[in-house]
């Protein structure tokens, strides 16, 4: 009874906890970290503007704002 309280959920009892193996390294994109990207980022939270890139969670985007290119979306 104890073991039945320890898990989440009850359908889990019986499936593992990692059903997919873990990313290659070749496919793990590092967090970006750049003095351009942070100004960028910084410029854009001051004006309140929310971009394409920070909405999909594009793994690019840091090689992106380092180049000084953006994609966002203006609704109107």
């Amino acid at each position: 009874m104890n073991e039945i309280k320890n898990i989440r959920h009850p359908e889990k009892v019986n499936k593992p906890d990692k059903i997919s193996p873990s990313k290659p390294p070749w496919l793990k994109v590092k967090a970006p970290l750049g003095d351009l990207f942070l100004k960028t980022k910084g410029l854009l939270d001051d004006l309140n503007i929310t971009t394409v890139c920070e909405e999909a969670a594009c793994p690019n985007i840091g090689s992106c704002w380092e180049k000084k290119t953006r994609n966002n979306d203006d609704y109107g």
